[in-house]
């Protein structure tokens, strides 16, 4: 698995920094729970939220209401703690089936 560029599915991302260097993660994932009663479309940007818990979460919102969940990944749950913000961008939307780019706001 290790040097595999690109993502492998399963909404993990591709690499990732290694260091702290926030502004390099990149990932595209699959919204967990979305909210039926909101529609998805290609090119919306959500704000990505930290939730600390327990457990931890990580929530999609748009205009200050959750509309769905990422996975909490290490690397994005160490930026987000650290303050850096973070936008995701609707690359597709098929019945259940979303997909966002999670990408920090610079």
């Amino acid at each position: 698995m290790s040097g595999s560029p690109g993502p492998s599915g399963g909404g993990m991302f591709s690499g990732g920094p290694e260091s702290d260097d926030c502004s390099a993660l990149r990932l595209d994932d699959s919204v967990s729970s979305p909210d039926p009663g909101f529609t998805f479309v290609v090119g919306v940007i959500l704000d990505v939220v930290l939730n600390p818990g327990p457990p931890v979460t990580v929530s999609l919102l748009r205009h200050g209401t959750r509309v769905g969940s990422l996975h909490p990944l290490p690397a994005l749950v160490r930026c987000l703690n650290q303050g850096v913000p973070f936008q995701a961008e609707v690359l597709s939307a098929s019945g259940g089936d979303i997909r966002v780019r999670v990408e920090p706001v610079l």
